[in-house]
């Protein structure tokens, strides 16, 4: 999705597959923007891994811009693609992700709050919460505090969230917790919350 400030979710990989039917896979064409790029191993990739000709992930026809990349341990920052060398600023001489940045800091776990149940009926509910980062999002729920149910997992990252537990019995007291868990894994689960249906 190349939509206003929202990432669209691109990942490049640059590969010698040999010479023969398959040959190397060259990425070109790509414009990479307003994403969140995490690499959780010893150093980081600029948003895209190469082993067979790195520059031409970058100085082609692929575009980065307002990109942050995080790295989890700040001893391995050094954004070099493989092959090519070099560093952030390196990978910015090349004319790239001048807007973008590096952050180091990706241990925290989101911090959650505003957590509500609204639109209640006899049937339904819309569980809402706020997250500190941009996180996906989902409930647990059920009768007790045990839960039982779990609704699918939003996978649109967002810091404003809201999930519809349908299905419901009427009259009836339930108890949810709401789970966040960003781009770099860290997971963060509320405390146990309670509304009850109508009817």
């Amino acid at each position: 999705m190349a939509v206003g400030t929202q990432g669209n979710g691109l990942g490049l990989i640059q590969q010698n597959r040999g010479s023969g039917t398959y040959g190397p896979c060259i990425t070109t064409g790509n414009h990479v923007h307003n994403n969140e790029i995490f690499y959780l191993s010893t150093h980081g990739q600029s948003g895209g891994a190469a082993d067979w000709h790195p520059d031409w992930m970058f100085n082609g026809t692929n575009w980065f811009n307002s990109n942050t990349y995080h790295c989890q341990n700040p001893e391995f920052s050094g954004w070099g693609w493989a092959g090519a060398g070099g560093d952030f600023k390196y990978f910015q001489s090349k004319g790239q992700d001048l807007q973008g940045s590096v952050d180091n800091n990706i241990k925290t776990p989101p911090k959650l709050s505003n957590f509500k149940a609204s639109g209640i009926t006899s049937s339904e509910a819309i569980i809402t919460w706020t997250t500190d980062e941009k996180t996906d999002g989902q409930v647990d729920y059920g009768t007790t505090s045990q839960y039982g149910s779990s609704t699918p997992i939003n996978y649109f990252f967002n810091t404003q969230h809201s999930i519809l537990l349908p299905g419901l019995r009427s009259g009836t007291t339930y108890h949810y917790n709401v789970r966040s868990r960003d781009a770099a894994g860290n997971l963060s689960i509320s405390a146990d919350q309670q509304f009850t249906t109508s009817g």
